[in-house]
């Protein structure tokens, strides 16, 4: 082949191939080498990132375990306070209720005592009045002789004023 009938010379030649050496050096150096490593770098973030996720899964899980665990304590303790507002409940009722017990049982005992007052006045207002009328029945007896139309007729009219006053 007649490389000179193409106007290439064999030191064209050798120069393009140096050429061509060397600028494949340089493209190795200044391109291959840094795009390699930032594939390599991309490799090394993603196989982190690959590492990291069933970490995270694992994270995940536990956090909606806890929350789960909080989730019933809270419920557990909503009860407990409900049943404790309950039973509070309960007993302060059942302490009015008592309460109320013990002041209808004194009002009782005191409405009693004072109708026993009453009667025991009431007794003696009688007393007092009968006294008073044997007194005025005995006084007009003394007088004069009464006989049983007369007697009858005091006593009447001890009684209709005994009633009037």
């Amino acid at each position: 082949m007649d490389f000179e009938a193409l106007g290439l010379t064999w030191q064209s030649m050798v120069f393009h191939a140096v050429t061509l050496v060397i600028l494949i050096v340089v493209l190795w150096w200044a391109l291959y080498k840094p795009i390699k490593k930032i594939m390599e770098d991309r490799q090394a973030k993603l196989k982190e990132v690959g590492d990291l996720i069933p970490r995270l899964k694992e994270e995940a899980e536990q956090t909606k375990l806890e929350y789960e665990k909080l989730l019933e304590d809270t419920k557990a303790e909503a009860a407990r306070v409900a049943l404790e507002s309950e039973t509070t409940a309960k007993a302060k009722a059942a302490s009015l209720i008592e309460d109320a017990r013990l002041k209808s049982e004194v009002l009782m005992v005191n409405a009693h005592k004072e109708c026993m007052v009453e009667k025991t006045r009431v007794m003696n207002d009688f007393k007092e009045k009968a006294v008073d009328l044997v007194i005025d029945i005995s006084s007009k007896v003394i007088e004069r002789e009464v006989s049983a139309r007369d007697n009858k007729k005091y006593i009447d009219e001890c009684l209709t004023k005994w009633e009037k006053e």
